[in-house]
Parts: structure tokens; sequence; C-alpha cells
């Protein structure tokens, strides 16, 4: 182009563009173009600088930049130097409310004597706190520097470490900290960041994850009761209401995340980036670890959730082969690629545990048992080094076996390695005093795996039970030196050892082995050797009374709060030694129990008859009933204890040396303290202990008839709770280890017990529920009766003896069940009802029951007020002013209940009170709680007077609420009001009595508030017709001058002599 088409072009491109976007280009250039001389003279405008607020210290750093002519200082902006300033008033405005944290994770508390050098502090709006807000954790999270992200994501990943611990205190935090992460989102933060191209953020996404899910102390727990019989049967984790799967599809991920974190992980397909991450990004041990981890909490989250972990796409094979080689080295750190990894055999032993078909899966995809018995048959002092890990390397290996044979899988297994078992065994007895504690724990799950394959071998058709004769002799010579090291020295490991071979009897006893021995009199022969020598002298050593003794304290001091979170325990500890005692105790009882009844020819003497030791049981059995807290108990305490108390509760009863008050306390605990998976015991305590005539003959006047009814009654109440037959078989299938019908090891997850605190009054509800669907009953009224005739006489008994089982039920929650059964039609008017009703009237009507009466705790009644307002509606539609029931009406009143209680008669049911004709001398009730403290809330006294001036309140009508009313009444005009408020309502009230009828008027006046007291009763004074004439003057003086009515507000008292 020539430079005349170029300026015309130019010309064309100014014509076309915006004059002021001209303009500002033009400006921009030429300043551009001004010397740095004139830029410099220009901007030494002192002015804008000393204008600003700028402290001396900045202002003089300012001038030391221009001295020395720093890059990019030649411009100075105040406004972008204020970040460096210290605003005290603007900082104490700010909201300091939010909890920080430091890079570990930790809580920083707040401290105004830090100084800004001391610690970890950032340029945001709280600047004088040192740390992050989870706000502010979340922001940087999504940061492009990946330096600031792998920062962030690293501190919320040891934060939900630190929350998932419960290492805060309540001080720190309102509320859940862990519940806080999940609403606002970091699940999905940690689930986006496993699925980043780099490594080190997938590593920390990893991490994030498996905080968020695994609790330390559930981990610990685990690992401490996988050695005991009962420690193989756990609950799932999964505490969320099942929701449909219509509903979980139209959840996106972020909400399911926040409602249920297991599902929504699988949901965002976790498994197979798990799967991708290991084969394709093989990150490093310890995220390896930690996959392995998150894994394991999914298999033991739900039977579904299981099913899908071992139904993943070669997941479980790629991860057995680089984490489980046939080859045993632990030359590098756990979960390094090519060496063996512990936690791979944990998540094996859970899938197993979880479900049959979870165990036929991962049976039939690898080569699982191959592994396993190699593991197995390991010796730990071949290793010189790792000998810790080799040891739990050989207990795992162990306990999954013994959990397959729980399901009779494995049986030909065992047989290839039959001689290499009995070698083992055979070599630990020639050593035994050789033995280090990593060799006795291994002995002692060998002999509890080889104890559940020889009840599978009793149970096949296909197998011979003669296997286990040789092993028998071995484990009696075992036996006989641990009994006598353990009477030595009381340690963990001898205790395994003994615990494990007190269960390997006990399943000798079992009628499938006895039955399939070719010679059951051999086989008796060796359990009466046993008997005799080792069992007798445990039972007579101190060694049981100190187990005991032991397990007193022990179960004292392990109560903690149960909490319902996605892990078993949480800030809970229990202790190795609470474990290993529960179990052997356990074992111990239940070889007692078989010999008692499958071999009771042997006439074993009865742990009872022990001097001292029965004693000692009796000490805690009581203990246990007086100091057990259902608010407070670890789940380790309904795993491990509460079969220990069935069973001594079952010895007791069968050798009739049982104090039958403390018998029938444990029947109560142990029915209201079982969780699904102990039908089995429910269901045997209802229909054999419960209503046993033997419990009920030293206390009671019930029948036998009576307690057949009463048994019928009550029977019927498992068709309405989480017991059916199915769960009944299924959990009596693991109770006595019957191979072909057990289809799970785990226990349904422990959320709430079987039976409520409020079984007692359940029949109540289920007959107010019918009657209130109106359903065409066989039997109609009679069966009504009957069903409410059995359940309050029952109650009554329970009442009436001081059953300790009543404690954990509040006495407001108590007086809310039995107030139902008033709401049942007009069926509380027939004989039988009635005084069965008066009967709980009179327990109720005691003091020290009255002073326990508090209506702000109510168990399982979300709206007590709506109750109670039903109660006396219905009162008003077909009592006919019922003695009994008018009293029940007075209960809730009588304990200074809070005031929307009160107002439920005084405003809402105001029709009560013209039928109550009910005689103050016949009210059973102690009506002091009417009386005392005197009504202060001003709405209900003004209520109070509204129904007297208005004639709704008579005392022919009601001579009690009359009573109330003009007590508390007349007590709030003669007392000194508190402010200007009640004054005024005084004066009314003064003004409206004189207006009142003359009776009403003169009660008032002749009110004998102390002889009223003292008599339980209205008293009047005896006043002269003199005195009563002035005031009545006083009262038409009041109607009729103006003055006078005035002055009632200075000197209400003199106007009227009370």
């Amino acid at each position: 182009m020539t430079k005349e088409e170029i300026l015309e072009e130019q010309e064309k491109l100014r014509a076309s563009l915006d004059p002021n976007l001209l303009n500002f280009l033009q400006n921009r250039k030429r300043k551009k173009d001004i010397p740095s001389e004139e830029i410099n003279k220009e901007l030494s405008l002192t002015p804008q600088l000393e204008s600003s607020n700028l402290n001396a210290e900045v202002l003089e750093l300012i001038g030391e930049a221009k001295r020395q002519k720093w890059k990019h200082f030649d411009t100075i902006e105040p406004e972008k130097l204020e970040w460096m300033q210290t605003n005290e008033s603007e900082s104490e405005k700010l909201d300091s409310s939010q909890p920080r944290f430091n890079f570990e994770g930790q809580f920083i508390q707040l401290d105004n004597d830090r100084h800004l050098e001391t610690g970890l502090f950032h340029h945001g709006d709280e600047i004088t706190r040192p740390g992050y807000t989870l706000e502010e954790l979340v922001h940087l999270a999504d940061s492009s520097f990946q330096s600031q992200k792998i920062l962030s994501l690293q501190t919320l990943a040891f934060i939900a470490r630190n929350a998932q611990n419960d290492i805060f205190s309540e001080k720190h935090l309102d509320s859940n900290l862990l519940k806080i992460l999940m609403d606002i989102g970091i699940p999905m933060i940690f689930r986006i960041a496993m699925d980043n191209p780099t490594l080190s953020i997938i590593c920390i996404g990893i991490l994030g994850i498996r905080n968020l899910l695994v609790n330390t102390n559930d981990c610990d727990f685990i690992d401490k009761i996988k050695f005991t019989t009962l420690g193989i049967s756990l609950p799932l984790l999964n505490t969320n209401s099942q929701s449909s799967k219509d509903e979980e599809q139209d959840s996106t991920d972020l909400e399911l995340l926040q409602e249920d974190l297991v599902q929504g992980l699988i949901k965002t397909n976790i498994l197979t980036r798990i799967k991708y991450i290991i084969e394709t990004v093989r990150p490093p041990p310890t995220s390896i670890v930690c996959c392995l981890e998150i894994l394991t909490h999914i298999t033991r989250y739900a039977k579904s959730t299981a099913i899908q972990v071992v139904s993943a796409d070669k997941l479980l094979e790629l991860i057995l082969r680089n984490f489980l080689p046939f080859m045993v080295t632990f030359e590098k750190e756990a979960g390094s690629y090519g060496q063996c990894c512990v936690e791979v055999v944990k998540l094996c032993y859970h899938l197993v545990v979880v479900n049959k078909v979870c165990a036929n899966l991962l049976v039939g995809k690898v080569r699982l048992f191959e592994t396993l018995l190699q593991f197995a048959l390991l010796e730990p002092n071949n290793f010189t080094e790792n000998n810790t890990q080799i040891t739990e390397l050989i207990i795992s290996s162990l306990q999954t076996l013994r959990a397959l044979a729980c399901y009779g899988i494995g049986i030909d297994y065992f047989q290839t390695g039959y001689e290499t078992f009995v070698q083992k065994l055979q070599y630990n007895l020639t050593k035994y005093t050789e033995l280090n504690e990593n060799d006795m724990n291994c002995l002692a799950s060998l002999i509890q795996y080889i104890s559940e394959i020889s009840l599978a071998l009793a149970f096949s058709k296909e197998h011979s039970i003669e296997l286990i004769n040789p092993i028998i002799q071995l484990i009696l010579g075992i036996s006989q030196k641990a009994t006598l090291s353990l009477q030595v020295e009381l340690k963990f490991s001898q205790q395994r050892i003994v615990s494990a071979v007190f269960y390997f009897f006990t399943i000798l006893t079992h009628k499938s082995i006895i039955s399939k021995f070719q010679s059951p009199v051999e086989l008796v022969s060796h359990l009466e050797s046993y008997t005799t020598t080792q069992y007798t002298s445990i039972y007579q050593n101190k060694l049981l009374r100190l187990l005991f003794n032991n397990l007193l304290n022990l179960s004292v001091n392990s109560n903690t709060s149960i909490q319902y979170s996605p892990t078993l325990l949480r800030n809970t500890e229990v202790s190795n030694e609470y474990i290993i005692t529960t179990d052997l105790i356990y074992n111990l009882i239940s070889f007692q129990m078989s010999i008692s009844f499958q071999l009771s020819h042997l006439k074993i003497q009865s742990l009872y008859h022990t001097t001292g030791l029965y004693d000692v049981i009796i000490k805690y059995l009581r203990s246990i009933v007086a100091q057990y807290n259902r608010t407070q108990t670890s789940p380790a305490f309904y795993l491990q204890e509460i079969p220990i108390i069935y069973k001594l509760m079952v010895l007791y009863e069968r050798q009739l040396e049982f104090e039958v008050t403390l018998c029938h306390d444990l029947i109560f605990l142990l029915t209201t303290n079982l969780y699904p998976g102990q039908d089995y015991y429910l269901n045997n305590l209802i229909n054999y202990y419960l209503f046993k005539p033997k419990f009920y003959q030293k206390n009671a006047k019930l029948t036998s008839d009576e307690l057949q009814s009463i048994l019928r009654t009550y029977t019927a109440l498992l068709q309405f709770v989480n017991v059916t037959p199915s769960t009944i078989d299924d959990s009596e299938a693991v109770y006595n280890r019957n191979r072909v019908s057990i289809n799970s090891l785990s226990l349904p997850t422990f959320t709430t017990p079987l039976f409520p605190i409020d079984w007692l009054t359940m029949p109540i509800f289920i007959l107010y529920n019918k009657e209130e669907s109106k359903p065409n009953i066989p039997g109609g009224f009679q069966t009504h009766l009957r069903f409410l005739t059995d359940c309050l006489k029952y109650y009554n008994w329970i009442e009436t003896n001081d059953i300790e089982f009543l404690n954990v039920m509040y006495p407001s929650t108590r007086i809310a069940r039995v107030l139902v059964a008033l709401m049942l039609g007009d069926i509380f008017l027939t004989d039988e009802i009635s005084l069965e009703l008066t009967k709980i009237l009179q327990t109720y009507s005691r003091k020290e029951f009255i002073k326990k009466i508090d209506f702000t705790q109510i168990q399982g009644v979300t709206n007590f007020c709506e109750l109670y307002s039903e109660i006396c509606s219905h009162f008003t539609s077909v009592s006919f002013g019922d003695p009994t029931y008018a009293q029940f009406i007075l209960l809730p009143l009588i304990s200074n209940p809070p005031t929307s209680i009160k107002l439920i008669i005084w405003q809402n049911n105001t029709e009560i009170f013209r039928l109550f004709p009910i005689p103050i001398q016949d009210i059973s009730l102690p009506i002091t709680g009417l009386l005392e403290p005197y009504e202060t809330e001003t709405q209900v006294l003004t209520c109070m007077i509204q129904m007297l001036l208005q004639n709704k309140l008579r005392a022919t009508w009601s001579p009690i609420f009359y009573f109330i009313a003009i007590h508390h009444i007349r007590h709030f005009i003669r007392t000194e009001p508190e402010d200007s408020n009640e004054n005024s309502i005084g004066i009314n009230f003064i003004i409206a009595l004189f207006g009142a009828e003359y009776s009403l008027f003169q009660d008032f006046i002749c009110y004998d508030e102390e002889s009223s007291l003292t008599a339980m009763n209205f008293k009047k004074k005896n006043i002269s017709e003199a005195k009563l004439q002035i005031n009545i003057a006083y009262k038409y003086a009041l109607e009729n001058c103006e003055e006078i009515r005035n002055e009632v507000g200075e000197t209400r008292i003199s106007y009227i002599h009370f």
C-alpha cells in the first residue's frame, strides 16, 4: 500500500471508532511518551499521600523507594497500600465465631495476646487471627495455583481426620464438625481431586475420602475383638433410612454425598476410579493403604455395598495380584507393589463376614484359599524382621479362614493342609514354654479356626469328623500347660489360648459332632477328662474370681456414649483387657451351659457352688442393674457383656439358686437392650423367662392363669417390632453355629433396640392405633378389654414392686404412656380397667414420684401438649366426670409444668370445669403441687379470673379448680408487684373482683390460706358482719367513684382487708 492509501484507511478507521474510545487511546499513548522526570515531578504530590491514612512507617518506606529508585514505585497508589494498615476498630467489628485451623487440621483458639509474627497469619479480613476458616480453605481448594490447591486440600483432609476421630472438644465448636464438612460439600471436593491428572492431588483426594470414612478407634476395636468368639459378628454401619432407588436416582451426586457418603461415592464410580488409580496411576504405598481402607469401610457399610465391591470388574483380582503375592515379603513399606499387605487380608475378612454370597463370589473369583493357607501356616520366628507384620498377617488369614468355615466353605482345603496343622499344634505343644506373645496369639487363632472347621465337618455329608480326634489330644495338652501358666501369671496371650480352648471343647459338645463320631464314648471321655482337670482347676482357683472382679471394674469404666455415626465406635477406647476378659468369661460360661444341658450325666459342679465365686457374680450382676445407663453405654457392652448376662441368667434360673428380684431386673434389662441380630435372645426371654410363675410368687398376686393371659398379650408384641420368624431363625443359626442356615455373620446396624424402653405399655398403643383405624377385630370389645386389662395388670405389678428397670423411663414418660389408655373410647369406665387405673394412680401419687416429674423430658413423645389436649377433649366428650379420669387430668398439673400445659386447661379446654365435680377430699393426689409454688405467669392468672368472672368456673361444678383459682389470684393481688405491668394487672384484678357476684367476692374476702393449706381443702375465715359490710362499701365506692378507682393503683392493698 502507498502512503496515501495507508492514510486513507486510517481515516476510515478513525471514523468508524467511538470518539471517546479514540480519545482514550490517544491520551494513553501520550502518557507513555512523557519522560520519567516529568512523571516523578507530577507524582511527587505529597498532598495525595499526606491526605491518605497511611501510617508513618509506610510513608517512610515510600520515601526510601523513591530515593533508591525501586522498580515500579514511580506511581504511588495509596488505596493499594491500605492492607499494610492495622485498623483495630474494623477488626473488632468482624465476626470471630468461625473456627480456624492450622495446616495440621488442628483448631486454633482465639488468643488476643498473639502477635502477627508468631503464627500462621494471612491477608484476609480477620488479620489478627491466625489460621484458615473452612470457607477460606474451600475457596483455595479451587485455586489454579497447584501449590495453593494442594495445601488447602491437605489441610481439609487433616481436618476431616481430626473430626472423624473427634479430637475437637465441644467447647471449640457448637455443632458436629463432621456434619458441617458433609454439608459444605467437602466429599465432592475430595472426589473431584481423585479425578485430577496430577498425582499429588489424587493422593490427597484419596486421603481425604479415607479420613471422612475411617475412624481410628473403630479400626482398633475391630482388631482387638476379632480374636474373640463373639467378635466375628459385628453390626453393619449403615444408619441411614433406606431410601428408594428412584429417590437416589433423582438426587444429584452432591446431594447424595451429603445425605449418604458411601452410596454417594459408589454413585460417582469410586470403585472404578480406585481400580484405575491402582492399575495405571500406581500411587505411593500410603495411598494404596488408604484405598484399601476405603474399600473395607464400603464393605462394612451394608450387604449391598459389599456385593458391589466383590462384583467390581477385576478390582479384587488386581489388588490380590499386586498386594498379596504368593511369596511373603515385607522388605518395603506396607502398600508397595509386589509386597504383602495385611490390609488386603482384612478386606477379604470383612467381605466374607458380611454375607455368604460375598464369600462365595470372593472364593470363586480369586485363588484365595491357597494364599490364606500359606500365610496361616507361617511361623513368626522364621522372620527376623517385621515380626509384628507377619503375626498380623497370620492372624488375619486364620480369622478369614475361620469366617469361611462358619459357612461350611473350605473343608477340602483344611484336609489339604491337615498334616501341617497337626504338626504346627505338635510344635506349639512341645515348645510351649518358649513361645512368645506373638506365637501365642497365632496359636489361639489356630485353635479358633479348628473349632469352626470341626463343626463344619459335622454338618458335611462328604467329610469325616474323625480328622479331629488326634487334634483333641494335642489341644488337651496345650490346655494343661496354658492353665498352669495362667495360674502363675495373668497374661493376655495365655488368656486368649485358654479362652480358645474353652470354645473348642464347647463346640465338641454340639449334638451334630457327638452324633457323627464313630465312637461317641471316646469323645465324651475326652470332654470328661478336660472337665475334671483343666476346667475344675480354673473355677476352683482364685483366677475366676479375679476375672469377675476385673470385669466388674472394666464394665463401669468402659461406659461411653454410643454413637450412631458412619462408624461403630467414636471417641471410645475399649481396653484390650476388657475384650479378653469378657471373651474368656463368655467361653467359660458357654462350656458350663453345654456340659450342664447336653451332657448333664457328668454332674459337673456348678460355678455358683464355689466358695466366694457366687458372691462375686452376684455383685457383678447387681452392679450392672444399678449402674446401667442406656444413654452412656459403649457398643462393646452390647456385643460382649449382654451375651454374658443372658447366659448367667439362664444358668441361675436353671439351678434355682437365683434371687427372684435380681433375676427379674436382669430380664427386663436384657429385654430392652437387645439389638437387631440378637432376636434369638429376645424370643427366648419372652417365651421362657419373662413370665415364669416363680419370678412372681415372692411379691406378686398374679395367678398362673393371669400370667398365661399376660404372656399371650405380650407375645403378640413380636409382630409389632423388628422381630420376625426369619430374623429369629437367622439369629439362632449364628448363636448355635448352624452351618446350613447361616447366611451372614454380620449383625444388622445398631440403631435402636428390638424392644423400646416403653414396651410395657405397647399394647395400649396397639389398641389406640386400632381404635383410630376402626378395623374389624375378631372379638371386638371383649378382646380389647382383655388386652388392655392384661397390660395394665402387668404394668401395675412392675410399678408396685419397684423393679429397677423402670428407672430408665422418666416418670413423665410413664404418665404419658398410661394417659393413652384413657383415649380408647369409654373402655376406662369398665370395672376391670378402672380398678387397674386407680392402682396406677395411687403409685403416681407418691411424693417421691411426683418430685421426679419433668415434662420437658419425655422419651418418645414429640409433643406432649398435643397429647394432653386430646386427653382433655376426650374427657369432656365421654367421661361423664369419671373421678379416676379426672385425677389423671390433674396429674400433669401437679408438678408446676410449663405454662403451655397449664393453658391447655385454663384457656383451651374450659368445658372441663363443668364436668369436674370430684370432691377435693376424694382426690388421692397430693394437691399441694397444685397450690405451690404460687402462680406468677400473668397469662394463666388472667385466664383464671376470666373463668371466675364469666361464671364458667363454680365451686359446685369444679371444687378443685375453683380452689386453685382463688388461691393463686388472691396471693397475686396481695403480693407487691415486681414491675408496672404486674401492678396494672393487679389493679384490674381488684376492680374486676369488686364488680363480681357477691358470693365470689365473699369467697375472696374470707379465704383462709393457712387453714386451706393445712387441711388441703377450701377454708374460709369467720369475718364479722361489720367488717364484711366495710368491704362491701368499698366495693360500691369503687364502682361509682372514679377518684377512688384511680387511687387503687397507689395503695391497692389498703382498700381490701384480705
